[in-house]
């Protein structure tokens, strides 16, 4: 494909999938609000966060596995070769997911003393009861992430968000149904049954593919899927213990703090999943099929134009997220048994996460454009290394800064990442440093007066605003959306965009 081709292809898919992904981040609120409503920052919140955290780390294992593995090895074979991998891969998950689900049902006691040992009585009792009724969910969740890359190898985005969205809505709906009868254990009925219509819709693209007759793959592929596999292996179970320490040490801490983390998370996560990880979905095939053509000049242009967006959008938002933290939870959440004390626990780690935001982003894509040129190990043993930081910064600071520990070691790890992954990269691409590190300085000028203007702008539409006795929110978003205006102009000015055109220096 020529470039005005892929261009063309991917902005299409993109503005797809923004959408869709918009509406599944409106059910993934939703999700959020009914059970802050229900639970606020409570022990049953606590408590249900702690479980949905362990059982969604063996997703995230499989799909982060999966995802570079398959798809680069999918995509390269021929058609027959390509639909063997597919159901090898899905039976040995299979095997191997029932065996997990098998040991949580039966040891449930063990994983909670080792996962949530902080837990009293009461919490540990509901926890053994949520995890048993939510394990056979990982069977469905861990499949669903080979069918989820195998669809996108084939630029079929809308029936894995489809499913995403469905796993939502189950789960809203399993609450808001089943709570009066079966109160906090509604929310393992929900994980459940939704990860069996996330699969089930996955297979009503894929099922004429699914085989049930004897199915394997050369011995060489065999050996690479091995070699790629067993460093991820490994960089994943070292991710995932980020998660799983968090909720250690979180579990020990004032009651609701697990939940308030939870919360401030979901906040953060919006414009990371709706800009840079919609767009690394999109471009992750399209960086692997430059990559086999060797179409370096293109490849490194679209990552280096990826990037510099990022900062450009992200550095505002991160900037009004840290300032205006309580105003945006309290809009948010604060109904039900959400109060002002759920508001206050929450809202101060969501400043310390906004601070990472442009991190955030900028790994979604760094990760991808690494995976997709076959390179692997780098992103791996960084990862490793950057998560034994968190671990030792989170042990130190806990004394000194409670459950604020958390957020501020979360967003040195992946500050830390980025920076060495752009250090290792600069090495083998021409990256333009100069020119890019002109672009960031001009953006980091022009959003210094954004901040200023924002505050300044704020004070003035706040006794305004203050006299109309309308919701605290709406003093800073009409602050944004004027600050947001002078910092487009300034960028304009600074010559940093052209409108209609990415940001100069590509």
């Amino acid at each position: 494909m020529t470039s005005p081709e892929i261009n063309n292809t991917v902005f299409k898919s993109t503005v797809l999938l923004f959408g869709m992904t918009l509406l599944l981040k409106i059910l993934g609120y939703v999700e959020k609000l009914v059970l802050a409503y229900y639970f606020g920052t409570s022990d049953a919140a606590d408590v249900f966060v702690s479980i949905l955290t362990i059982i969604m780390a063996f997703f995230f294992f499989f799909r982060e596995i999966i995802e570079p593995v398959v798809l680069n090895k999918f995509m390269r074979a021929e058609q027959d070769e390509a639909w063997n991998l597919f159901n090898y891969v899905l039976r040995w998950i299979f095997v191997v997911t029932l065996v997990i689900s098998t040991v949580i049902i039966l040891a449930p006691e063990f994983i909670i003393m080792v996962l949530a040992p902080g837990f009293d009585n009461e919490r540990m009792t509901s926890a053994i009861t949520l995890l048993q009724l939510s394990a056979p969910a990982v069977i469905f969740l861990c499949l669903s992430t080979l069918t989820n890359i195998v669809l996108n190898a084939q630029k079929i985005f809308s029936f894995p968000l489809v499913g995403d969205l469905f796993f939502k809505l189950v789960m809203i709906l399993s609450i808001v149904l089943f709570y009066k009868t079966c109160g906090l254990q509604s929310t393992a009925i929900g994980i459940f049954i939704g990860a069996v219509v996330k699969l089930v819709t996955h297979l009503f693209a894929l099922h004429h593919r699914i085989t049930f007759r004897l199915v394997s793959i050369n011995a060489e592929a065999k050996r690479n899927l091995w070699y790629l596999s067993w460093p991820l292996m490994i960089g994943m179970l070292f991710s995932q213990l980020t998660s799983i320490v968090d909720n250690v040490f979180a579990s020990y801490m004032t009651n609701g703090s697990i939940a308030a983390l939870s919360y401030a998370r979901k906040v953060i996560e919006l414009p990371v999943v709706l800009f840079p990880y919609v767009l690394s979905v999109v471009i992750f095939p399209h960086f692997t099929e430059l990559e086999i053509q060797q179409n370096s000049t293109l490849l490194y242009k679209w990552l280096g134009d990826i990037l510099r967006w990022i900062i450009l959008l992200f550095t505002p938002a991160a900037i009004f997220l840290a300032l205006f933290s309580n105003e945006v939870v309290k809009f948010i959440f604060e109904r039900g048994a959400f109060d002002p004390s759920s508001t206050a626990i929450t809202s101060t780690p969501l400043s310390i996460y906004a601070i990472g935001l442009v991190f955030f982003g900028i790994e979604a894509i760094l990760v991808n454009f690494y995976y997709a040129r076959g390179r692997i190990r780098e992103p791996v043993t960084v990862g490793i290394v950057t998560v034994m930081i968190n671990i030792l910064v989170t042990y130190l600071s806990i004394p000194h800064a409670g459950y604020l520990a958390i957020p501020i070691a979360f967003v040195i790890q992946k500050g830390m990442k980025v920076l060495i992954l752009s250090v290792i990269l600069k090495r083998d691409v021409e990256w333009h440093m100069k020119q890019f590190m002109g672009i960031t300085s001009k953006i980091l000028v022009s959003a210094v007066v954004f901040a200023g203007t924002l505050l300044t702008i704020n004070r003035v539409f706040y006794h305004w605003f203050d006299d109309f006795q309308l919701p605290e929110i709406i003093a800073p978003a009409a602050s944004l959306v004027v600050s947001g205006v002078i910092y487009l102009l300034i960028l304009l000015k600074l010559g940093v965009i052209n409108l209609g055109s990415s940001p100069h220096g590509g």
